[in-house]
């Protein structure tokens, strides 16, 4: 399972919710509607570790179908639930962690008029009626602008939503993962596959099957990789084989009835 990455943003507009925005669909385009239990209702959890919470929801037999990171201050929830239901998830599980404060100062820049008055007074000689005085006052307009700096301050966090569906019971219930060079090599063999996780309430989880168990074959199939481990299952859905598996260098046979596969 690959971690979920947060991909960050310095600034979110328009009305797209960042949870649509940035979602992420990892269904591969896949109807999910036909191998998985919705009742149409979506639980909302606040997760504190996205990779145990990951672990524990797909030991619980959920499916992870899509999910949103970005970064950016002040996000509600309510985008979250309504991309969830609109991709149909059973559960959505969300995530903030603080990432910083951002502080400065904007400019604000406003007009700004000013009128000066000048007062006059003298004499004015005139030949007919001689000496006369006068008085008055003049003004004067200014038009200009005063900025003034407003302090801010913007609070981020990094926010994940992970959607999940709740699947129809598995035909075995493991997990795989490839195994490491070396370990093929103490093996002396390119088969088998290693166990990551046992999802609860199938036919593995009742065999006793553990993580770190190799598994090498089922029934006559020879196990090299996931393909052919879902080749295997699909062939056998129904019926009980033998699974044989290597635990702590030694193996080790276990006789399991799968689940026949969902219709």
């Amino acid at each position: 399972m690959k971690k979920i990455i947060i991909v960050s943003i310095l600034i979110i507009t328009g009305c797209t919710s960042p949870y649509s925005k940035f979602y992420v669909d990892k269904t591969g385009g896949v109807d999910i509607t036909k191998s998985t239990i919705n009742t149409g209702d979506v639980e909302v959890r606040h997760g504190a570790n996205v990779d145990s919470d990951i672990r524990s929801m797909l030991e619980n037999n959920y499916g992870l179908i899509g999910f949103s990171s970005f970064n950016a201050s002040n996000v509600s929830d309510d985008g979250a639930i309504s991309k969830a239901k609109e991709v149909h998830a059973s559960v959505l599980i969300l995530y903030s962690q603080y990432s910083g404060t951002k502080s400065g100062y904007t400019p604000l820049t406003l007009p700004n008029t000013t009128t000066s008055s000048t007062t006059l007074n003298g004499n004015i000689y005139n030949q007919r009626s001689g000496n006369t005085s006068y008085s008055g006052v003049s003004n004067t307009t200014y038009n200009g602008t005063n900025t003034t700096y407003i302090p801010y301050s913007i609070t981020n966090y990094d926010y994940v939503a992970s959607y999940w569906v709740k699947t129809k019971p598995r035909a075995l219930g493991v997990i795989p993962k490839e195994l490491a060079p070396e370990i093929h090599k103490k093996l002396g063999s390119n088969k088998g596959l290693l166990v990551d996780l046992v999802v609860k309430d199938s036919p593995a989880f009742y065999a006793d099957i553990f993580t770190g168990d190799m598994l090498m074959k089922i029934g006559d199939d020879v196990i090299y990789d996931e393909a052919s481990l879902s080749k295997s299952v699909s062939k056998n859905a129904g019926k009980e084989v033998d699974v044989l598996l290597i635990r702590d260098d030694k193996e080790i046979h276990k006789l399991i009835k799968l689940r026949s596969l969902p219709q």
